[in-house]
């Protein structure tokens, strides 16, 4: 069973309340150290779908050819290997992701 507290909320046996832990944190935490600027994590979720090639370009692979291919056609599944460049107006974004 857990016992209630004073304003009637449950709280397990030996945990601290939020006022508690920033009074602690006040008196004997550690310190914050800032540096100068922050650094800039690229996406790993962009970095492991998209490709900058030698010139600078995105290129990307098509969509639409990971499941339900029996229901498409045989000139359809063709049309969708291989890899294309990024349109021009997601450039900006994606390179935002990816750092550059």
């Amino acid at each position: 069973m857990i016992p209630a507290t004073a304003a009637g909320r449950k709280q397990w046996p030996g945990s601290r309340s939020g006022a508690s832990v920033a009074v602690s944190r006040l008196r004997g935490g550690r310190q914050e150290t800032r540096t100068g600027m922050p650094k800039n994590k690229s996406h790993s979720g962009t970095s492991k779908r998209v490709k900058v090639t030698g010139s600078g370009k995105i290129i990307r692979e098509k969509a639409g050819k990971r499941h339900l291919l029996e229901k498409k056609s045989s000139k359809l599944t063709r049309r969708l290997s291989g890899t294309t460049e990024v349109a021009k107006n997601d450039v900006p974004r994606i390179k935002k992701l990816l750092g550059i």
